[in-house]
């Protein structure tokens, strides 16, 4: 909320580009269903991002249009794994880990907007979060975000830092979040088995 008040201005100087962004959100809602609660939040975060770098209205835009021209198959997967995050929990997250998981995600999307291929980093981002729907339904919202977090974090280190080729991208998160998701259930499974 600081971050808006010290921006407030960026709201008169990108006066149109956010009128196109919430026409794209409300898009969302009505012709691909995803549900206005998380709309909502997804605005939110987009003003966030916005606010951290002027600049980065340019890529949320170029966000949009990359969505719209994805796979449908793509589409219709990644709004179906957002919608089953339960929206009402959000309050229950730490803001911390919320801003931090929303600096590394836009860390990420930069890195492949720098690379004109947003389309990519959606198809890679529906991987992320399809893994993270399969965590256990006993592990906290604010521990999925601090795991959401702590996987995206890795990600932008090997895409910055590693000599990564295009078909690698993929497979690198494949190596760090399913290992990752079935070593932690299999952890809660047997801690539960323990424990009764």
């Amino acid at each position: 909320m600081k971050m808006l008040i010290k921006n407030k201005n960026l709201f008169l100087e990108y006066n149109s580009e956010l009128n196109n962004i919430i026409e794209e959100i409300i898009k969302l809602n009505f012709i691909y269903k995803i549900n206005k609660t998380l709309c909502y939040f997804l605005f939110h975060i987009i003003l966030i991002i916005v606010c951290q770098n002027n600049n980065n209205i340019n890529m949320c835009t170029e966000l949009f249009l990359s969505f719209h021209n994805s796979k449908t198959i793509i589409k219709q997967e990644l709004i179906e794994n957002l919608n089953k995050f339960n929206m009402s929990s959000i309050k229950s997250i730490d803001n911390k880990n919320i801003e931090d998981a929303i600096t590394e995600t836009t860390k990420f999307f930069l890195f492949f907007y720098l690379k004109k291929n947003l389309r990519l980093a959606i198809s890679l981002i529906h991987e992320v979060i399809f893994n993270l729907i399969t965590i256990d339904k006993n592990i906290s919202p604010n521990n999925i975000c601090i795991i959401y977090k702590i996987f995206m974090k890795e990600i932008n280190y090997c895409f910055y830092n590693e000599k990564l080729k295009k078909e690698d991208y993929y497979m690198k998160i494949i190596e760090i979040c399913n290992l990752s998701i079935k070593m932690i259930n299999e952890w809660i499974n047997v801690k539960s088995s323990i424990n009764f």
